[in-house]
């Protein structure tokens, strides 16, 4: 697994540049279709259901790209297989997580693979799925 970490994460914030390293092998277009996929997600708790083109930050957008574009053609291996952020109270972490959840779901290409979302109580883990299922009913309607 890459190491994805920044040493120099301050620098790169002031400076108001990306936290995430280059990676190699990346698939431009794994990366864009998810980030496509993941930008028309509509917010299913928020009046109008704007989608997170609008309402998500540049800088998960990377995340979602960098995550599924990270893909060793020869094995078909993910190069990230988990991922962790560190983001602080108030930030749509829940939120972006779902997102991200779910754009996992409709991207993969294994029918019926298993993903897991880990959060710090049960009550979070229960809102992060009714985020998903909210997007999910959002989408059918």
């Amino acid at each position: 697994m890459p190491d994805l970490s920044r040493k120099d994460w301050e620098v790169r914030l002031r400076a108001g540049r990306s936290l995430l390293p280059d990676l190699e092998p990346v698939n431009p277009e794994l990366a864009a279709r998810a980030v496509r996929c993941f930008d028309r997600l509509r917010i299913p708790d928020v009046p109008g259901t704007p989608a997170m083109a609008q309402a998500c930050g540049d800088w998960f957008r990377e995340i979602v790209s960098a995550l599924f574009g990270a893909l060793d053609p020869e094995t078909g291996m993910r190069a990230i297989q988990e991922l962790f952020l560190l983001v602080p109270k108030k930030n749509s972490k829940t939120t972006n997580g779902a997102g991200l959840m779910l754009t996992a779901v409709i991207v993969n290409e294994r029918p019926n693979a298993e993903f897991l979302i880990v959060a710090p109580t049960k009550e979070i883990a229960d809102l992060a799925f009714s985020q998903a299922l909210g997007w999910c009913r959002t989408t059918a309607r």
